[in-house]
């Protein structure tokens, strides 16, 4: 079903007239249809464009965005990335990120608002089942989702590429094709250009189901982790956990507890696996009074009769 896409934005009310935003401008049709219904309810727009510096075209790319905000008197705020020589994606994306929240607190923003559609929702979520993640992480990417004191604001998350393709053709929006996006280089790419056509010719209703699957899980992961902070809350003192109440929850429940303790001890920097979240809750059920259980970087789980830490 066809959507009126300026008066979907409006109705979210995720923006008013006077406050500043910032919108992360690429230049492709996505980012440019975005900037230009949010600009035709709030010109106080700062646009923060990442040159990703892998083609020749970005420069260009670059230079025009520019001379648009001068033209249309917003401001432009730019960044090249060089020298990320590990994994590109992830790499990028970190740096996108810190670039859009610095840019937000320069300009003392609380929004950045990012064009992701509901193609980009069906690849991270088939990406993630293929790759393996955690129960957040299987959701796929939330609409609104906040980091340090920065929100970031997805609202073209329900409507298809094709329908953000066709309001630029009606509304005469230019726009850069980035040609990467046509090889296979990067993994979203051979999911977009072979694993979801496939699944659209087992299902013509793809979109609708897997927003459905990812919207199912949002509920479920938003629920479990009311009950992580109740138990946080009420069962956890000091640091040290009630092993008793804690093995009496359910198991996904104990991983939703279990991932906040590291993540809060260690700032974020231990990946713990499925099967090691699975040896720790069988250790603290285990009879024996004190055992240890040895993570990464130095971190270890430590039992000690009614209680660990």
């Amino acid at each position: 079903m066809k959507v009126d896409l300026t008066k979907f934005i409006e109705e979210k009310n995720y923006t008013n007239k006077n406050e500043p935003i910032v919108v992360a401008l690429s230049g492709g049709v996505d980012s440019m249809v975005l900037f230009n219904i949010l600009y035709s309810i709030n010109k106080n727009i700062i646009i923060a464009h990442v040159n990703h510096n892998k083609r020749e075209a970005s420069i260009l790319e670059y230079e025009e965005l520019e001379q648009m905000a001068i033209h249309k008197n917003v401001t432009f705020e730019g960044i090249k990335l060089d020298d990320l020589d590990g994994n590109f994606q992830k790499e990028s994306r970190t740096k996108r990120y810190e670039f859009f929240i610095s840019i937000a607190q320069k300009h003392k923003s609380k929004k950045v608002f990012l064009a992701h559609h509901a193609d980009d929702q069906i690849e991270t979520v088939l990406m993630r089942i293929a790759r393996g993640s955690s129960f957040t992480g299987y959701a796929g990417i939330k609409e609104v989702r906040s980091i340090e004191d920065v929100t970031f604001y997805r609202p073209f998350l329900d409507i298809d590429k094709d329908q953000i393709v066709e309001f630029a053709k009606e509304n005469n929006i230019s726009y850069f094709e980035d040609s990467s996006n046509q090889q296979d280089d990067y993994t979203r790419n051979r999911f977009r250009h072979h694993i979801v056509p496939w699944l659209r010719n087992e299902n013509q209703n793809l979109t609708q189901k897997i927003l459905q699957y990812s919207s199912y899980l949002s509920m479920a992961d938003e629920f479990i982790i009311q009950e992580r902070d109740n138990f946080i809350l009420n069962h956890v003192t000091e640091g040290m956990v009630d092993l008793e109440t804690f093995n009496s929850t359910h198991n996904i429940l104990k991983i939703k507890i279990l991932k906040y303790l590291i993540n809060q001890k260690s700032t974020d920097s231990i990946e713990v696996t499925y099967q090691q979240y699975k040896d720790m809750i069988e250790l603290l059920l285990n009879d024996t009074p004190n055992v240890s259980y040895a993570l990464k970087a130095n971190f270890a789980l430590f039992k000690v009769y009614n209680q660990f830490y």
